[in-house]
């Protein structure tokens, strides 16, 4: 069941996108390969460099209505805010059991990596008109469609390592993927990795074999996207051609 389940985990956040896209743009049901090629670029290249390889395809297969670039920047930015909300609340339910984890040595660079999601969130809430050019309707559906699949990524990841490792509690691996959510968000917490082995193997209760867990699962899932970005791209290629022609 392991492959079924890491092609879903795959599958979520383009599906997000489509939902999300198909709503503003009404995208051909073809944007679902670009949207695919959108994560995996994101996830192994750079951050948001598949926003702009979206946006270029969108362009040429879509009917773009308003500000097109105006509704990419909003969609990011409202991923980011829920992403800082659910941060921000995850660390408060976890602090009673957590802070001494999480903290260490590090105390100024996590107040001010709290800073920095409160107050971008706080700017964007207060700007919106400015920054935001979707309808709040949209923003609000948008933000909606975010905060689920942000839910079910951590519930997916818990399910994922609970596969490689059924002896350890599945409560245990839903706690340890909210706790990555939220280590992995923290702007300025340094030795992340660490930071996260640290919280799993007090979550874990030491166990070496729930590390290779968290390991071959990250292996699998940084492999997934490479297959898929590379199958897409080639196939981008090989079409490239022909459409010109």
């Amino acid at each position: 069941q392991l492959w079924p389940l890491l092609a879903l985990y795959l599958s979520i956040t383009p599906l997000r996108d489509f939902v999300i896209f198909r709503r503003l743009w009404h995208i051909p049901a073809s944007g679902i390969a670009a949207l695919f090629r959108k994560s995996a670029s994101n996830d192994i290249l750079l951050g948001y460099l598949g926003e702009v390889q979206f946006y270029a395809w969108a362009r040429r297969n879509a009917r773009l209505a308003g500000s097109p670039f105006g509704a990419v920047k909003d969609v990011a930015i409202l991923s980011a805010m829920v992403g800082n909300v659910v941060t921000l609340a995850l660390l408060c339910a976890a602090w009673p059991f957590l802070g001494s984890v999480l903290l260490g040595k590090a105390a100024s660079p996590l107040l001010w990596s709290v800073v920095i999601l409160l107050g971008s969130s706080l700017l964007v809430g207060f700007l919106r008109n400015r920054i935001l050019s979707l309808s709040p309707r949209d923003c609000w559906f948008v933000s909606a469609v975010h905060l689920l699949r942000t839910v079910l990524a951590i519930v997916m990841l818990a399910i994922l390592w609970h596969q490689v490792l059924p002896d350890v509690a599945p409560q245990w691996w839903v706690l340890m993927a909210a706790g990555r959510q939220l280590v992995t968000r923290l702007p300025f917490l340094p030795n992340k990795d660490v930071a996260f082995a640290g919280l799993a193997v007090l979550i874990t209760g030491g166990s070496t074999d729930a590390t290779s867990a968290v390991l071959l699962v990250g292996t699998l899932i940084f492999a997934g996207q490479l297959v898929l970005g590379s199958g897409l791209a080639l196939a981008e290629l090989i079409r490239s051609p022909r459409s010109v022609a």
